[in-house]
């Protein structure tokens, strides 16, 4: 199949019907002008997720339209939805220079699609056609070894094909996903440039449905900038992502390009200022199988070890003004490097230069010029002694470092069988550059020391560590539950922040962005990348803090909500809630001093917002923890309540509770002995359960529907509308309220149809339960809800949640 030409492109877009074509270029603009608005609006009233959502979707749907028309404005529209997805999906507010940049996004998209003009579509303003499934013949070959780079500038990224080359891959350069697999034969992997995600997802749905897997490539996708919105969407859909700073060797393993042979051989740095030269070593050595990377200077050779962590490293001796034996030192020095083999090639025959190198740390002097099998032979030799030392001194080592080497870490992780919650817990120290320049190369083991400390004494018997590269570092963790992951997560960044780290005579100001993982049934490598992601996503939005990667939903979250979340469902006792009321305002009801109760639990550090009781139940696998909570909130309500009466004022509470409660027989006679205690009535209460109750456990409702009248108490049923299946039951249980679901009065879509508003308040009408509506903040939704009947609103814009319980009831009464 041959890509379509801009003309073809132009006949294919005009040609699909003038009636088609006028209804989608019109859908654009539309999609267009709720950006602008929905932007305008943000901007009036500062940033809120609502918001981020709003414009999240609006993007989302010119990317579909421009797609349909062609037009490369569907780029950018991607880039503005995935810097909008980690706001969105975190909860976090963008900083000031991210505004600014979102904002550059929105006013090009919205100037370019509504200026476009479709008709006729001229060559120019056709992008490249969308991502098309390959159509070429069946695959009947692998090519192993083989990687194709697609869709890459090769200015940009000459760097990365440059060391590519080194590890003697067969690298082949694609401009389409066309070019790929001709006459059946494909490459062992695929690179994709990041703006590619959907070429990508195109190249692995097409070999989902191939009938042999095995010849199926491996697929990658690399940025040149970090993206974490690329980032989720590559996580979703399993394909490796690479980002800076690009771990050429970690690239390699992924797209599984290095042979066994070659792993088995070893990775050797060679270092020598003579291209040719080292070329030549470099083709030497891969007749050995093994794996080569080339530096030519010092920067380089730090730059390759913390990359590309060799096995073995040849210098050349006779750098100007000594470097060569400078750079044997800082080897030697490096956390790593103790046991490492190190071989000097030097032109000089003299003893002293011998001798020099060797009391640098140097372990083999070859005289120039090299001979092949010399240094074969002396590579093989130091490679395999290296391999000895390291079995019998594993122990030692061990013993006497805080970190295990980041492929040791894995395997042991590869091996681990927890019998508790485990995480990875990914540590990236912040200003990561900064410290570089501020320690220099030879004070990097003495910081990987100083952070081991903090590390290392805050972990358990069972959990362990590893060094992922500089600055970096990797924890197993194991608890019973995984709250308490998130928590020794933030204990863990609060020990960083606080540590008083003074190394070479300086003081050293550390902060820590820490990414959490569950540990799950796939590869340990994916787990790790979670983490890894958390942490960048956490250093993005400005570091020292603590994110986790949530695999279900594939959204990062901040660890320290989760943290204390769980701690309070565990032990709720010890954290009494703060209840805050909101009225139920009237419309066409008649009872007044109505409040729903809203829990909250305020954070002690004054930067970190409440927990709410959604936080809470999204972590409640265990109901019974759940529902001692919910006694806990209850009689909180009902000590309010009684306080309430004793200074002349009668309330009447509404409050959330889980649908545990219908399987649990105590719940009821608790409740009636609590209310006897206090001398209450239950007719100052109504409990409100999930509406999925009429589809899931009808009797069971029904049966408490029937005791709690009994005792006097109301009952009612939240998030109506939202199922509706569930609309349809309303009238086979005894119901006195329902709170509408948001989505059942303004979509995010756009405001929902009122025929099918009014529908719902009908059928709940029908059933004798009354209608409560909440989040109506325009005047506008009041008056639509009003004149469809509905009795009660809940408007933060008029009366937001509060302590005090003082609205004036009589007062808004008097303004209807």
């Amino acid at each position: 199949m041959t890509p379509l030409t801009p003309q073809q492109s132009g006949e294919a877009a005009t040609g699909i019907a003038d009636s088609d074509l006028l209804r989608a270029r019109e859908s654009l603009k539309q999609h267009a002008l709720t950006l602008a608005k929905q932007w305008q609006s943000l901007s009036a009233e500062g940033w809120n997720p609502a918001h981020g959502r709003g414009i999240q979707l609006a993007a989302r749907q010119i990317v579909k339209a421009s797609e349909r028309l062609r037009l490369s404005l569907s780029r950018k529209a991607s880039e503005l939805e995935s810097a909008l997805r980690v706001f969105v999906e975190t909860s976090e507010s963008p900083e000031v220079e991210q505004i600014e940049h979102l904002s550059g996004l929105i006013s090009m998209l919205a100037s370019t699609a509504l200026a476009v003009d479709l008709a006729p579509l001229h060559a120019a303003e056709v992008a490249q056609p969308a991502p098309v499934e390959p159509t070429q013949a069946s695959p009947t070959s692998r090519v192993d070894g083989r990687l194709v780079v697609l869709g890459m500038d090769e200015e940009q990224s000459a760097e990365l094909l440059e060391a590519l080359r080194e590890h003697r891959i067969d690298l082949r350069v694609a401009d389409s996903p066309l070019d790929i697999g001709s006459g059946g034969e494909w490459p062992a992997a695929i690179l994709f440039d990041g703006c590619m995600i959907e070429a990508a997802a195109s190249m692995a749905r097409y070999w989902a449905d191939q009938a042999d897997p095995s010849l199926a490539p491996k697929l990658g996708l690399i940025s040149s900038r970090r993206d974490l919105g690329r980032k989720l969407v590559a996580s979703q859909l399993q394909i490796p992502y690479f980002e800076p700073p690009l771990d050429v060797q970690r690239l390699i393993e992924a797209l599984g390009l290095v042979s066994s042979t070659g792993s088995a051989a070893g990775r050797v740095l060679l270092l020598d200022a003579n291209r040719e030269r080292a070329v030549q070593q470099a083709h030497w050595l891969t007749e050995i199988a093994c794996t080569v990377r080339l530096a030519i200077d010092a920067t380089d050779l730090a730059t390759a070890m913390a990359d590309f962590r060799p096995d073995l490293v040849i210098i050349d001796g006779d750098l100007p003004e000594n470097l060569g034996l400078a750079c044997v030192q800082a080897v030697r020095e490096w956390p790593q490097g103790a046991h490492l083999p190190i071989v000097v090639a030097g032109d000089s025959r003299n003893l002293r230069q011998r001798e020099d190198a060797i009391a640098a740390g140097a372990d083999e002097y070859l005289i120039k010029p090299v001979k092949p099998r010399h240094l074969s032979s002396v590579v093989v030799s130091r490679l395999h002694r290296a391999r000895r030392w390291a079995s019998l001194a594993r122990p030692e080592a061990a013993a006497a470092s805080a970190f295990l080497p980041r492929n040791a870490f894995l395997d042991r992780l590869r091996r681990l069988q927890p019998r508790r919650e485990a995480a990875a817990i990914y540590v990236a120290l912040d200003d990561a550059e900064q410290l570089r320049k501020q320690l220099g190369l030879a004070r990097l083991p003495e910081l990987d020391q100083v952070v081991g400390d903090l590390l290392i004494s805050r972990l358990g018997a069972a959990d362990f560590a590893g060094l992922y590269q500089d600055f970096a570092y990797l924890l197993l963790v194991e608890r019973e539950e995984r709250h308490e992951l998130m928590a020794i997560a933030e204990a863990l960044r609060t020990s960083i922040e606080s540590s008083q780290a003074v190394l070479g005579g300086q003081r050293i100001n550390l902060h820590g962005s820490l990414g959490v993982a569950l540990l799950s049934a796939g590869p340990v490598e994916t787990c790790v990348d979670n983490a890894r992601a958390a942490a960048l996503a956490a250093q993005q939005l400005g570091g020292n803090r603590c994110l986790w990667f949530d695999v279900g939903s594939s959204a990062i979250k901040p660890a320290e909500r989760e943290a204390r979340a769980g701690a309070l469902l565990a032990r709720p006792q010890e954290r009494p809630a703060t209840l805050l009321g909101q009225p139920l305002l009237p419309l066409r009801g008649q009872v007044s001093e109505q409040y729903l109760i809203t829990p909250c639990w305020p954070s002690e550090q004054p930067d970190q917002a409440p927990l709410t009781y959604a936080d809470i139940s999204r972590l409640g696998n265990d109901s019974s923890r759940l529902q001692a909570l919910d006694r806990r909130l209850l009689a909180q309500a009902l000590d309010l309540r009684a306080d309430q009466l004793k200074r002349g004022k009668q309330l009447r509470l509404v409050m959330e509770l889980s649908p545990g409660h219908l399987q649990q027989a105590s719940f009821l006679p608790w409740l009636a002995g609590e209310l006897k205690q206090r001398k209450l009535s239950g007719s100052g209460l109504a409990v409100v359960l999930p509406s999925s109750l009429l589809v899931d456990h009808l009797d069971q409702l029904v049966t408490t529907a029937d005791a709690m009248h009994r005792l006097g108490l109301r009952i009612g049923l939240g998030d109506f509308g939202r199922d509706l299946a569930a609309v349809a039951r309303l009238k086979l249980a005894p119901i006195d309220l329902v709170v509408l679901a948001p989505e059942a009065i303004h979509s995010s879509k756009g405001p929902v149809e009122e025929s099918t508003l009014a529908s719902l308040v009908r059928r709940a009408q029908d059933g004798n339960a009354q209608v409560v509506a909440r989040d109506i903040e325009r005047k506008e939704a009041l008056a639509l809800v009003e004149r469809l009947g509905v009795e009660y609103v809940l408007s933060t814009a008029v009366a937001a949640p509060s302590t005090e319980f003082q609205f004036e009831f009589k007062s808004w009464l008097r303004q209807r």
